[in-house]
């Protein structure tokens, strides 16, 4: 059995890897995903299935070599934080951003049921902007 924090480098690994069949069996069925506004595909996700289509396999539509690079994870019990920054070139403008973030799981019985995220939007929302 994996603790909260090594679930949660699984979920980075596998997403690295574009392998969304093992990030499923890491999402609870019911997961709530709340991706900040001013994101792409930003909002309220409910349901796995909803999560990999809409957000996780979103990043390659929208952006060339897009990363989220890992500084540290912190487990609190039932929750992994995770600091990093994001980095990559929106496809529509061709312009580069970095962007830190904060990252907020919490877990039950081995799956991931909510993520919040922190970031900084306005990074991002400039990426998107042409001109």
């Amino acid at each position: 059995m994996y603790s909260n924090k090594e679930i949660i480098q699984r979920l980075y690994q596998f997403f690295k890897q574009k392998d969304f069949d093992q990030l499923r069996l890491l999402l609870s069925e019911t997961i709530r995903w709340e991706q900040m506004k001013g994101f792409p595909n930003g909002g309220i996700h409910t349901g796995r299935e909803q999560v990999i289509s809409l957000v996780l396999a979103g990043f390659d539509t929208n952006w060339e070599d897009w990363k989220a690079l890992v500084e540290e994870f912190i487990e609190a019990g039932d929750s992994v934080m995770v600091t990093g920054y994001y980095e990559g070139t929106y496809r529509k403008t061709g312009k580069y951003m970095k962007a830190d973030f904060l990252h907020h799981y919490k877990l039950a019985a081995g799956q991931v049921t909510s993520f919040k995220q922190y970031t900084d939007t306005f990074e991002i929302y400039a990426a998107t902007q042409p001109g």
